[in-house]
């Protein structure tokens, strides 16, 4: 079985993760392939100094996420960029990953699962989210943002259709909230009504 779990900026996506991978679910975590893939000697180095220049790599030659991200982050088109340069060599990843895989189960975590075109490979749909304040507050502690940056990283991301998903797991409240939503659906069928 493959799960597939998204979630909207700061809702909480790696830590219903992190709850799976407790239970014994092998995780492919794209965020994780794009770190290896722009770490130094990485296959999307080159392609990503090519578009927007040295300024954007480590004195070791690995991308620098945060110059990287004060670049594509200014505009959509940016950001679009970046992934039309990206996404092709993470999902070869992933799709290598799966294939390799004996786990009965196995679970996705792609941030932007529908733009990217992965939806398709995986048997079932799990949305993360919560309250937009919520969300703002969190990407505020998480990242040391002011309010209007936490506001316009949130504008750049378009905002998941939880009637594209399976499930929806609503998460606004403790860790152990989400633990037992998140268990509650591995051991169950999988489907949820939307209620979290």
């Amino acid at each position: 079985m493959i799960t597939a779990v998204t979630g909207n900026i700061a809702a909480g996506k790696s830590s219903a993760v992190n709850v799976m991978r407790e239970l014994g679910c092998e995780v492919i975590d794209a965020d994780e392939i794009y770190h290896e893939l722009t770490a130094k000697g990485g296959a999307l180095c080159g392609a990503i100094a090519g578009e927007w220049g040295d300024g954007v790599l480590s004195p070791d030659g690995s991308v620098d996420r945060r110059a990287l991200s004060s670049v594509v982050l200014q505009s959509p088109e940016r950001l679009a960029r970046l992934n039309a340069i990206t996404h092709p060599e993470i999902i070869a990843e992933i799709r290598r990953r799966i294939s390799e895989s004996c786990s009965d189960e196995v679970v996705l975590e792609i941030p932007l699962l529908f733009e990217s075109g992965c939806a398709g490979m995986a048997d079932r749909i799990w949305l993360v989210d919560a309250d937009r304040d919520v969300r703002m507050r969190r990407l505020m502690a998480r990242n040391s943002l002011t309010e209007e940056e936490a506001l316009r990283r949130m504008s750049l991301q378009r905002e998941v259709d939880p009637g594209l998903c399976d499930a929806v797991i609503l998460n606004n409240g403790t860790v152990d909230d989400l633990r037992a939503a998140v268990s509650a659906l591995l051991l169950g069928d999988g489907k949820n009504d939307g209620k979290g």
